[in-house]
C-alpha cells in the first residue's frame, strides 16, 4: 500500500506542474482580484480538466449575468492528483468559507470518502454540487456463473474506486472475486480478466465492444425514475439490477450500503461550492452551472452521460450518505476486500 500510495504522490506532482496552455491563458486574461475561481481537483491533462475546459465558456457567462456585481474572467487552479483526493482535501483546507471560488471533482475521490481510504482529509457530507455529470454503470463478465471454477478475475485499474461497484456487487452476489489492477476495457478483450466495470463515457459503445469480444452485461446500476423510484437504467434497459438478481436469493442483506456505493459508482464529475458560501455566490454559479448544461447536454448526451444541475445534483450527492452503522460496516468491508489490491 505505501508503495502504491508514494508512487501516486510522485505521480501527481509531476502532472500537476504542467497547466493547460489554454486554461492558464484564460485564467490570466483579465482576471482581476477578485475573479472567482474555478478549483480542478487533478491534472491539468486529466478527465476533471476536460470537463473545467468544456463549461469554461459558459460559466464564464452565467457568472457576469447571474448578478448585478459581476465578477471578472474565471481563474483557473489545479490542485492535487488523478483521483482528486489530495485537491478536495486542499479545497477545504484552503479555501474561506463564503468564498466565491467553486471546485470540479471527481466521483472517485467521494468513492474514496466512502469507504475509508486514509489519505481522505475532507468531509465527504458536506459537498453539495450544483452541477454534477452521472454516467451508466454495468458489470460485464466473461461466461456463466455458473460454470466458473475458479474466482472472476475482476479489472480495477488505479484511480477507478468506481469499479467497487462491481467488487461489492460481485461479493452480494456471492461470487469469489480476484481483483486485479490492470486497465479494464484492454485487460478484458485481452482475456487477462474475466470481468470489468463500466463507467464514465461512452458506456453503450464500450459495452458493445466487449459484447463482440464475448463479454455479457451480468448487472447495471439502474437509474431514478422522474418520481423518485429506482428503476432500470434507460440505456440498458434489459440488463437487472443487482437488486433483481438479489430478489430471488431473499433480498439483499445491505441495501443502505449498496446503494451509496451505487450512487457514487456513476457520480462521474461535479462541480461543487464550500460550505457555507453567501447566497448571492450560490445564485450566481446556480446560474452559471445551469447556462453551462444547457450548452453542453447534447454533446454529454451523446456520450452516453446526463447532466443534473440544482436539486438533482444534490439529490446524487446525497444518495452517497448512509448511516454511521453502515459506512462502518462498509468500511470494514473495504480494508478487508481491498488489503491485497495491486
Amino acid at each position: 500500500m505505501a508503495t502504491r500510495l508514494h508512487r501516486r504522490t510522485l505521480m501527481a506532482a509531476a502532472v500537476g506542474s504542467v497547466l493547460s496552455p489554454a486554461l492558464e491563458a484564460h485564467g490570466r486574461r483579465d482576471a482581476t482580484a477578485d475573479a472567482p475561481s474555478l478549483v480542478v481537483a487533478g491534472p491539468a491533462a486529466g478527465e476533471a480538466a476536460d470537463w473545467a475546459r468544456l463549461l469554461l465558456p459558459a460559466f464564464d457567462r452565467g457568472l457576469m449575468e447571474g448578478g448585478p456585481d459581476g465578477p471578472g474572467r474565471i481563474r483557473v487552479r489545479f490542485w492535487g492528483g488523478q483521483d482528486g483526493v489530495t485537491g478536495l482535501n486542499q479545497f477545504e483546507a484552503r479555501v474561506p468559507p463564503g468564498g466565491q471560488d467553486a471546485l470540479v471533482f471527481p466521483g472517485s475521490a467521494l468513492m474514496a470518502w466512502l469507504i475509508g481510504d486514509p489519505r481522505v482529509a475532507f468531509d465527504g457530507s458536506r459537498l453539495w454540487p450544483l452541477l454534477a455529470r452521472v454516467s451508466p454503470g454495468v458489470l460485464m463478465l466473461r461466461g456463466a456463473l455458473r460454470a466458473r471454477r475458479g474466482p472472476v478475475r475482476l479489472a480495477m485499474a488505479p484511480w477507478s474506486e468506481q469499479a467497487l461497484a462491481g467488487f461489492l456487487g460481485l461479493d452480494l452476489l456471492q461470487v469469489a472475486t480476484e481483483p486485479v489492477a490492470a486497465p479494464g476495457m484492454e485487460a478484458a478483450l485481452q482475456q487477462s480478466v474475466d470481468a470489468v466495470f463500466l463507467h464514465g463515457a461512452d458506456v453503450p459503445a464500450r459495452c458493445r465492444a466487449l459484447v463482440e469480444g464475448g463479454l455479457t452485461p451480468l448487472f447495471a446500476v439502474g437509474s431514478v425514475s422522474p418520481a423518485g423510484v429506482p428503476c432500470r437504467d434507460p440505456a440498458f434497459a434489459d440488463v437487472p439490477t443487482l437488486p433483481e438478481l438479489l430478489a430471488n436469493s431473499g433480498g439483499m442483506s445491505s441495501p443502505a450500503i449498496w446503494s451509496a456505493v451505487a450512487a457514487a459508482s456513476v457520480m462521474d464529475l461535479a462541480l461543487a461550492l464550500p460550505a457555507l458560501s453567501s447566497g448571492a455566490c450560490v445564485t450566481r454559479w446556480r446560474h452559471a452551472a445551469t447556462a453551462a448544461a444547457a450548452e453542453t447536454q447534447t454533446l454529454e448526451a451523446g456520450r452516453g452521460m446526463r447532466l443534473l444541475t440544482d436539486g438533482q445534483a444534490a439529490a446524487a450527492a446525497a444518495a452517497v450518505q448512509i448511516d454511521a452503522p453502515s459506512q462502518i460496516a462498509l468500511r470494514r468491508w473495504a480494508a478487508t476486500r481491498l488489503r491485497d489490491r495491486g
